[in-house]
Formats: C-alpha cells, sequence, structure tokens
C-alpha cells in the first residue's frame, strides 16, 4: 500500500501532471469566449459614479498585459512551485464560478467611441473589436490580477511584491478607464479571487 501510495505522489508530483493541469487552466479560459456573447436580456450595472469615470485609451497597455502577466504567474507556478495544485485550484475555481454568473445572469458594458488616432486608441479600438462587451459580472480581469498579485507574493517572495502590486492596480484601474467593467464587476472580481484564495490557497 505504501509503495502505490507514494508511486502516486511521485507521479502527483512530476513535471507530465504539471503540464496536464497547465492544459487545463489554459482550456478553461476558452469559457469565457464561448459564453462572451450578445445576449439582449443582459443587465446592465452601470451607476452614476461609473458615468463619472472618463475613457483614458493610454490605459489599455496594463489592460493587455494582464495575459502575460496571468500566463506567466499561472503557468510558472504551476510547473515550477511546490504550490501548483493550489494555483491551478484556485485559477479553475475563479473560472467556473464566474462562467456560472455569466450563464446565469449576463451582464452588458456600453462602450462610449473612441475618436483618437493615436497609439492607445488603436489598441483600444483592437481590444473593443475581438472583446465582447458581455461577461463582465465579476470581471476576470480583476479576479486573475489579484489572484496573480497573491502567487506571485507566495512565489517569489517581497523581492517582487512592489512589481506585483503595482501591475495588479494598473490592471484593476484599466478595466474602468477603459470602460470594460463598472465598478460592481470589479469588487465582484476582487471578491471571486479573495475566496477562492480563502478556500484553495
Amino acid at each position: 500500500m505504501t509503495a502505490w501510495l507514494d508511486t502516486i505522489s511521485l507521479w502527483t508530483n512530476g513535471l507530465p501532471f504539471r503540464v496536464v493541469l497547465v492544459f487545463l487552466v489554459c482550456a478553461s479560459f476558452g469559457i469565457y469566449s464561448r459564453l462572451n456573447r450578445r445576449d439582449k436580456h443582459a443587465d446592465v450595472l452601470v451607476t452614476w459614479l461609473d458615468r463619472q469615470i472618463n475613457l483614458k485609451p493610454v490605459f489599455s497597455v496594463p489592460y493587455l498585459l494582464y495575459f502575460p502577466y496571468l500566463f506567466f504567474v499561472t503557468g510558472y507556478g504551476i510547473i515550477v512551485s511546490p504550490y501548483f495544485a493550489n494555483i491551478a485550484a484556485s485559477t479553475l475555481a475563479v473560472q467556473l464560478v464566474a462562467a456560472a454568473i455569466y450563464y446565469l445572469n449576463q451582464t452588458h458594458v456600453p462602450r462610449p467611441p473612441v475618436p483618437g488616432k493615436d497609439i492607445f486608441s488603436r489598441l483600444t479600438k483592437f481590444i473593443y473589436r475581438f472583446d465582447e462587451p458581455y461577461c463582465a459580472f465579476p470581471s476576470l480581469h480583476v479576479a486573475y490580477s489579484v489572484l496573480c498579485g497573491y502567487w506571485a507574493y507566495v512565489i517569489f517572495g517581497p523581492v517582487t511584491a512592489g512589481l506585483s502590486i503595482a501591475l495588479t492596480v494598473a490592471i484593476v484601474f484599466s478595466t474602468l478607464f477603459l470602460k470594460q467593467h463598472v465598478i460592481a464587476d470589479v469588487i465582484a472580481g476582487a471578491f471571486v479571487a479573495v475566496l477562492s484564495v480563502a478556500l484553495l490557497g
């Protein structure tokens, strides 16, 4: 029995199993694109305070930096760190909770016109072109950024804390200043991330 358990432990801690986990996590990201579709019944959660936030295309940079941030922290964390199971579990939990909410109660964020022709305006138009304005509550950009900030601190320690905090905060604010999300989406995204860490971290 002991030898059998040792074999299982060796396999689940090995590189092949970690690669499988990375594949599962990356595959789960595709759920968003399947649900991010036009829905005539989608709720709009825009408040008076959201309307005071003006579009700032310069935030397209941190908004797009979210993608390498997410893939590096989750991929590196699962392949290399001893916390691979917790990272995979918390990442999958965020995706599944968000997907369930999108499926049961879709939301929509109205987008303003982007009149500029500078590089930041073009990046914003690129984001708008390839990302439908649905699946907003909770914000996965916020949830995964907060999650990555936490795991980056756990994996790398305080050495990179300043960088990960700055990047996480910039990404969170970018969702508002690009009019991709509203305040309710941000709060919900942060809550989902904290809950996943509390339960699975």
